[in-house]
């Protein structure tokens, strides 16, 4: 009886190990998949935001994103908005370019370097004293590393995705914004102003 009661307790541990090991990989699978969704969308992006109350993030009033190019991909965003506002029986209105992200420094080694690109638009403006607060997506966040201002968008409070960290940078052509050094690859969100 003691040899059956072994047998069977080394087959049951067998059966365990081996669910174990099923269940494991399908979580792990399941995990995988999770995190690829949360890959690029495309490697150009149109981002439109609107204003926001001081310390809250700006709307996203629309977003789209392309591996064709920025002109695809600001098509498809336009689109998204003119739904939107024609769904909230407002009047469409256009964006102005406030803010560029590269992926890489150097503005993509000044356009050398074919990689992700990102135009974010003002829907109320340009930039003022309190400006526009973009929060990165997933990717961005692990991937700008150099930035631009535009109409009046000057100064760039960058906080990192721990939030526990922050400084500000100019973003003009050529100025600090070119590497964002110790938030390249590590943004939250950027508080943008003149």
């Amino acid at each position: 009886m003691s040899d059956k009661v072994s047998f069977l307790w080394l087959m049951f541990r067998r059966i365990l190990s081996i669910v174990v090991g099923v269940s494991t990989a399908f979580v792990l699978t399941h995990a995988v998949a999770a995190a690829d969704t949360r890959a690029r969308d495309g490697k150009y992006c149109a981002i439109r935001i609107g204003k926001a109350p001081a310390g809250q993030t700006s709307p996203v009033l629309a977003k789209a994103c392309s591996d064709v190019s920025i002109k695809a991909a600001q098509a498809t965003m336009n689109t998204q908005y003119r739904m939107r506002m024609g769904d909230q029986g407002k009047v469409a209105t256009a964006g102005i370019p406030i803010m560029y992200w590269y992926e890489h420094i150097n503005y993509n080694d000044q356009g050398r370097i074919n990689a992700g690109f990102a135009i974010i638009e003002g829907g109320d403006g340009p930039c003022d004293a309190a400006g526009y607060r973009v929060d990165t997506d997933f990717w961005w966040a692990r991937n700008v590393s150099s930035v631009i201002g535009n109409n009046h968008c000057l100064i760039a409070h960058v906080v990192n995705r721990a939030q526990n960290d922050a400084d500000d940078f100019t973003i003009n052509w050529g100025e600090r914004g070119l590497w964002l050094e110790r938030f390249n690859d590590n943004v939250d969100h950027f508080q943008i102003h003149a």
